[in-house]
């Protein structure tokens, strides 16, 4: 299933400039991601999940990252580990993205703002790294050293580096 255009300019503006950093080494492993997670939220045997999801009473942020953050470690489930876990973070703000658009234009929630979107970067964001156990203190850490060297695209990590852990989910029906 191909990535669905985003309607609203904020959501677009916000998946294109993500889309913009991705290195081109890792992109095959950032696209992998999305593609599953959009064929999981819209096929038709899980849609009508997606909508319950969001029509449930609740706040929309905390609503759409806990459910991708969800989503994410069901991926990760189903690659048996082998899911880039770097590129889960973006990956995954980009479904949020095509979550948050997709409920706009089903009307199940009001315009999105460029607030609420950017507190659902933020709570997306520290859902997953929560998932795989990577703390605050450890995302400082790897920023510090990215930018003290920057590795080539498509650099495996380190031997011996932190593998993350595998990753409870509930069953996602329609998912293989």
């Amino acid at each position: 299933m191909a990535q669905q255009t985003i309607q609203n300019p904020i959501l677009k503006r916000i998946e294109d400039g993500i889309e913009a950093k991705i290195p081109p080494g890792s992109r095959q492993q950032y696209m992998a991601i999305v593609v599953s997670g959009m064929q999981i939220m819209f096929s038709p045997a899980t849609r009508h999940m997606l909508m319950q999801k969001i029509q449930q009473p609740g706040d929309i942020v905390t609503k759409v990252s806990s459910g991708i953050a969800q989503l994410v470690g069901t991926i990760y489930n189903q690659s048996q580990g082998k899911m880039s876990v770097p590129e889960a973070v973006p990956a995954a703000i980009t479904l949020a993205m095509q979550v948050l658009d997709f409920a706009e234009r089903s009307k199940a929630i009001d315009t999105v703002t460029t607030d609420v979107a950017a507190q659902v970067v933020q709570a997306t964001a520290q859902a997953v790294l929560k998932l795989f156990g990577i703390g605050r203190a450890k995302v400082q850490e790897v920023m510090a050293a990215r930018q003290g060297a920057q590795m080539p695209s498509g650099a495996q990590s380190a031997p011996g580096a932190v593998q993350p852990p595998p990753v409870a989910t509930a069953a996602q029906p329609g998912a293989q």
